[in-house]
């Protein structure tokens, strides 16, 4: 079962991820309550919160740290800051937004395309538009936005 968490704890699990932190090192961080050196790894944010959430629910949060989760709720500004984080792609250098509902044009491979369905929530459609060589252009638009 996927974890289902908020996207503010999206945004703590993936900034360290990004900037080089791996999983298990995230997590025995997390799990000792170690905030000291999590902010140390990355002053971007107070990594309080992600432990807290820990403390609260740990299955959750060392699931969506281990094996993926679903962002509870997201806007499209939400999808754009977690394209950047998850996958290092860029708004209008990598794909487009058209009118702030869509994303048009994202470069994925398969594993990244696996990732992003699984992290967005029911309310988004993802479209798969082409496939070359393992490699996919993907489009993402809410729901009511679709067609």
């Amino acid at each position: 079962m996927t974890a289902a968490i908020t996207l503010w704890e999206a945004y703590l699990i993936e900034t360290p991820l990004a900037k080089g932190l791996d999983a298990d090192r995230l997590l025995a961080y997390v799990v000792a309550g170690d905030r000291k050196e999590l902010n140390a790894f990355d002053d971007t944010f107070d990594y309080d919160d992600l432990i807290e959430s820990y403390k609260k629910d740990p299955e959750t949060i060392e699931t969506a740290i281990k094996s993926g989760y679903t962002v509870k709720f997201i806007s499209i500004h939400g999808i754009k800051r977690l394209v950047r984080l998850k996958f290092g792609l860029i708004e209008n250098e990598d794909y487009v937004v058209q009118n702030e509902e869509k994303l048009i044009g994202i470069p994925l491979n398969e594993e990244q395309l696996h990732m992003l369905k699984e992290l967005l929530s029911p309310q988004w459609h993802v479209d798969v538009n082409e496939e070359k060589q393992g490699s996919y252009e993907v489009n993402v638009a809410h729901v009511i936005n679709v067609n």
